[in-house]
């Protein structure tokens, strides 16, 4: 029920939430960390999952994400990109089709 602007990364692997959206969500981190590497070099990560992650009309249910205390960007990686049938930039829009 909480909302969050998302940047869009298809270089991203995993969906990413920065630490006050994974506060203000109520994603609990399963104390897994892991280190990743990023544009900005390396970094550690926690493990978490989303018990849903709605974008639209698109719902996933039980949603691994990454969560990161270094970045504010909150990232929708290709775990969630893969998910769909496709997606695209037209006109300035980014479309995704379920």
């Amino acid at each position: 029920g909480t909302s969050v602007r998302f940047l869009v990364d298809g270089g991203a692997s995993t969906t990413t939430l920065s630490a006050a959206a994974e506060a203000a969500a109520g994603v609990q981190p399963s104390g897994e960390r892991r280190i990743v590497n990023t544009a900005n070099g390396q970094i550690t990560v926690a493990r978490a999952t989303a018990a849903r992650l709605t974008i639209g009309s698109i719902e996933r249910s039980g949603f691994t994400v990454d969560v990161t205390s270094r970045d504010s960007t909150d990232i929708l990686g290709m775990n969630f990109l893969s998910s769909l049938d496709g997606w695209r930039v037209e006109n300035d829009e980014l479309v995704l089709r379920p």
